[in-house]
């Protein structure tokens, strides 16, 4: 019984790209193949994306984990124990290296995602204090024309109160002369 809206497709895309964006820093190829507004009985989504390095090193690290094991059992009966050991000493390292270097990648990846969201983080506590100072703006400015009587008084004020709150160092208030022909400088 829900009435499906072009727009929500548009949505879901943005939201599988945003995703997709944080996951990989990289925008993903979504193809929407069957619509429900296209004459589509659903609306499917293919996402596809770029593996990352992090990823790709995983698997091998997952790999030689579940394969190394199985390896060196069987050479333990195929091979003299010298040999055996030596095999094992090498293995050991080359699975620690990949584990390691998978680690450093993963660790990397993630705090270039955290420096992201930080900077992100930033920008929105940003653009709430300039909305915040917008606001304090508009209730000072609307105090001082309901008590300010004085015209140049009440110009003064507001150009002390955008200066103020606003990220401004110079500004000009200009009004129309009598016939309206005309600006003015006034403050």
């Amino acid at each position: 019984g829900v009435q499906e809206k072009p727009y929500q497709c548009e949505s879901r895309l943005g939201q599988l790209e945003g995703l997709s964006k944080a996951l990989t820093n990289d925008m993903p190829d979504i193809e929407h193949p069957v619509c429900i507004h296209k004459g589509g009985d659903s609306c499917k989504y293919i996402v596809k994306w770029q593996r990352t390095k992090t990823y790709l090193w995983r698997r091998i690290k997952n790999y030689a984990l579940l394969c190394a094991p199985v390896m060196l059992f069987a050479l333990f009966f195929l091979t003299s124990l010298i040999p055996f050991f030596l095999i094992l000493t090498t293995t050991a390292i080359a699975v620690l290296l990949i584990s390691n270097y998978s680690a450093h990648l993963e660790k990397k990846e993630l705090m270039t995602l955290m420096e992201r969201q930080g900077n992100a983080a930033e920008q929105l506590l940003n653009q709430i204090n300039m909305r915040y100072n917008e606001s304090l703006l508009i209730q000072e400015i609307g105090q001082a024309t309901s008590m300010i009587l004085d015209h140049d008084k009440l110009l003064y004020f507001i150009m002390d109160s955008l200066e103020k709150r606003l990220d401004f160092d110079r500004g000009m208030i200009m009004l129309a002369n009598k016939n309206k022909t005309r600006l003015v400088y006034a403050v």
